[in-house]
């Protein structure tokens, strides 16, 4: 019996000897940097909705700010991969004292749910 599998290092999807073909691993590994892609627009829409329903200018201006360091680290401009990683822990403070002050799952309670997902999945290789 053959052993089959994807080889990350070269893309290709090998069985035994044999290359079935080129697999793009950026089409099949969820990177760190996609992981914190999605999770900054999810941030941005975030603050406009604080912003449009609740009339929340904080909520806008911490998410944008938040959104724009976060999108430096993801673009390779901030070389060190933990400050990503310290930004978020921050994010999960801010989003902890904002549930238990309020006692309201929406909205800090899902951020607070996206942005521990976002921290995990950086460390996960999927």
């Amino acid at each position: 019996m053959e052993s089959c599998g994807f080889d990350r290092g070269k893309g290709f999807f090998v069985c035994g000897q044999s290359v079935y073909g080129y697999i793009p691993a950026s089409d099949t590994i969820m990177s760190p940097n996609k992981v914190l892609w999605i999770y900054i627009v999810l941030l941005v829409i975030g603050g406009l909705i604080g912003f449009f329903k609740g009339k929340s200018q904080v909520s806008l201006i911490m998410s944008v700010c938040f959104a724009a360091a976060l999108s430096l680290c993801a673009a390779g401009i901030i070389f060190y991969p933990y400050v990503a990683d310290i930004l978020l822990a921050a994010l999960i403070v801010v989003f902890a004292m904002r549930l238990t002050k309020t006692k309201k799952f929406m909205p800090s309670g899902l951020m607070l749910v996206l942005t521990v997902a976002a921290l995990a999945l950086r460390h996960v290789r999927i």
